[in-house]
């Protein structure tokens, strides 16, 4: 059985869409089952009456939702979806077709929409399937990834609800670090599976164009938070197979919230120290740029920022 696990805090106003998508499957009806966890009671008998499970809970952090809807559920192969996201309808098709005996984890690409479910663009894709457990290729794997939790399936047996607790927050990429240190094959299919909400409320508001100063204060604000939650995660999977990819990421979040939080001296330093030593942990092309990045930060803080600030404006554009 497949469990599908829907989480939504506050937000309403697309949550049906979100659980219409579902009941809408190809996939027989009995073979998966729905569970919706939120921290409001609207739509309660319209989910009861179409089969659906619904949980209450006040906790905010989506590690602590996502976690209850995996206690609750029964399945073998669990899906999530966020409330402002939706299903295509073969996405649950698919994914049984795809697990088999030896896959742990499955992340499908995905269509971007508007606020009014309108395609807006999709993303370019090619299959991808890892299995190696070497720690180059594993982290080439997640570098190819388009991380967002309703792209992603894994096997029940590998995930750790106590760590989803724990960490709470980033848990698209604590899945895939769930599957990188199973024995399993993971996947990145290039099938457009997930229709992606971008909206006002929305995290992930791609095309706003900020200014300088609103860029930087961006940045810092998500950097400082993203280390923290790297931190989270670097102290979970430490002395496991991918310790080393989460000691990285927290060394560079703590990097780019080094630079974006001040230009003192004694941050220009601190930078330079964290990128040389990621630079003695992995010696690729992220290592180089930290590094090249920090030189720049010491001699020129604001050259930096105008270089950062042109290449984010390039992409937007």
């Amino acid at each position: 059985m497949i469990s599908v696990i829907i989480t939504a805090h506050d937000r309403k106003n697309f949550l049906l869409d979100a659980v219409n998508s579902v009941l809408n499957q190809t996939l027989p009806r009995n073979e998966y089952e729905i569970l919706v966890v939120k921290n409001f009671s609207d739509f309660d008998q319209y989910l009861e009456s179409n089969g659906i499970y619904t949980y209450y809970t006040d906790a905010k952090a989506t590690g602590e939702k996502v976690a209850l809807g995996i206690d609750k559920s029964h399945g073998e192969i669990l899906c999530f979806l966020d409330d402002d996201d939706m299903f295509l309808s073969n996405k649950l098709e698919t994914v049984k077709m795809e697990f088999n005996a030896d896959i742990a984890f499955y992340n499908n690409s995905k269509i971007f929409i508007d606020e009014q479910g309108k395609e807006i663009g999709r993303e370019n894709k090619h299959r991808i399937e890892y299995s190696d457990k070497n720690i180059r290729t594993a982290k080439k794997f997640l570098s190819n990834m388009s991380f967002n939790l309703s792209s992603e399936c894994i096997k029940r047996d590998i995930v750790d609800t106590d760590k989803l607790r724990y960490i709470g927050y980033s848990i698209d990429v604590v899945m895939a670090y769930f599957g990188l240190n199973s024995r399993g094959r993971l996947i990145i299919d290039e099938k457009p599976l997930t229709l992606f909400r971008l909206h006002s409320g929305n995290y992930f508001v791609y095309n706003r164009k900020y200014t300088l100063s609103e860029f930087i204060e961006k940045n810092r604000k998500d950097y400082e938070f993203g280390s923290k939650i790297s931190e989270r995660i670097k102290t979970n999977f430490k002395n496991t197979f991918v310790g080393k990819l989460a000691f990285l990421e927290y060394i560079a979040d703590s990097f780019y919230f080094t630079i974006y939080d001040s230009t003192s001296l004694n941050n220009r330093l601190k930078a330079l120290l964290l990128a040389i030593k990621y630079m003695n942990s992995a010696k690729d092309i992220t290592s180089i740029k930290l590094v090249g990045a920090s030189l720049l930060f010491l001699i020129n803080p604001n050259l930096l920022y105008k270089k950062l600030y042109e290449r984010y404006m390039k992409k937007v554009s």
